[in-house]
Formats: C-alpha cells, sequence, structure tokens
C-alpha cells in the first residue's frame, strides 16, 4: 500500500518513468496501463494488460481503444476484462456482426440473447441457436419455425422432457404431427 501510495506521489509530480517503477513494484497493472496509455504507448499497455491478466487494467485499455476509434482492438480487451456486454455493445455499434457472432458463443445467456435478437433480421439461423444456447427455448423455437429451420426444430425438441415447458412440448408435438401427415398423405 505504502509503495502505490509513493508512486502516485511521484506520478504527480510527473515523473513518470519512476512512478513507473513504483507501480511495478506495487504489482499495480492498472495504475501501470494508466499511465502508459496516458504517454500513448498503447502497444506496451496492451502487452501488460495481456501479460498481467489483471481485468481492471484490460478494461481500462479497452475503454481508451474505444475512445479512440480503435474497436478490434477495444473488443478483445474488453473480452480479456471478462466484459463481454461492453464487447456485444461494441460489436453491435459498428456491425461486426462476425466477431458479435464469435462473442456470443461464449457469453453468457445475457449477451446471447442481446445478441441473438441484433441478429435475428441479418443472420436467423444464427440467432436461433443463440437463443437455444441461452435457455430461450420459446423464442428460439417460434423464430425457427417461423425461418423454416427444421434442424433446430428437432434439436429443441430432443431435449425436451417430462419436466419441460407443457407449451414447448406441445408446439413440438403439432408441428410433427402436422410434418408426419403430410409425409403419410404422399
Amino acid at each position: 500500500v505504502l509503495l502505490k501510495w509513493w508512486a502516485q506521489y511521484i506520478e504527480s509530480t510527473e515523473d513518470m518513468d519512476l512512478a513507473m517503477k513504483y507501480y511495478e513494484e506495487a504489482r499495480d497493472y492498472l495504475s501501470m496501463v494508466r499511465v502508459l496509455c496516458f504517454l500513448q504507448d498503447f502497444s506496451r499497455a496492451a502487452e501488460l494488460a495481456n501479460a498481467s491478466g489483471d481485468t481492471a487494467a484490460a478494461y481500462h485499455l479497452a475503454r481508451q481503444y474505444e475512445n479512440s476509434g480503435q474497436f478490434d482492438e477495444a473488443i478483445h480487451f474488453y473480452s480479456v476484462a471478462g466484459s463481454c456486454g461492453n464487447a456485444v455493445r461494441l460489436c453491435k455499434e459498428q456491425a461486426l456482426d462476425d466477431q458479435l457472432w464469435n462473442l456470443a458463443l461464449s457469453a453468457g445467456p445475457s449477451e446471447q440473447i442481446e445478441a441473438a435478437t441484433y441478429l435475428e433480421t441479418i443472420e436467423p439461423d444464427k440467432a436461433v441457436l443463440l437463443y437455444h444456447k441461452a435457455g430461450a427455448l420459446h423464442k428460439a423455437l417460434d423464430l425457427a419455425f417461423k425461418c423454416g429451420q427444421l434442424d433446430a426444430v428437432e434439436s429443441i425438441a430432443s431435449e425436451l422432457n417430462v419436466q419441460s415447458d407443457q407449451d414447448l412440448i406441445l408446439k413440438c408435438a403439432s408441428y410433427f404431427a402436422r410434418r408426419y401427415c403430410r409425409w403419410a398423405n404422399k
């Protein structure tokens, strides 16, 4: 704590090299990244944020990259920081659909639903998969029916059991009954 305080004092005197030395001794990666960003040394800041695994440092760097319009780097560091919500938001704002898809696959359910909602009109097959993965089965099933994604309907139906939502079971049963009747009448 004393080293960090001393580093902050040295930084306030604008001796950034000495401040960095004390921040390094204190293992204060956020402050080191912050100083490097102030000095416009983003490559060293990126190396440090990646190497340290410090989520606060990665988040700070992501914000700096976003503010300077370097969106790919910002998305990377938001991901490193575990801030998938910001990464998803940025992908949507910048229409980076491929990056959004890759992020959403490993994100949590709320980010998956947010990405799926965005992708519904652009790439409905991916939206169905994300809704399904997030556990929004009603939404996944409705969109799969709407878009004629039979494989997705079958995949969802195969996961249902007696504890599943009765409406989902009835929708799937009705679908398969109609499909069987059409097949049998051929």
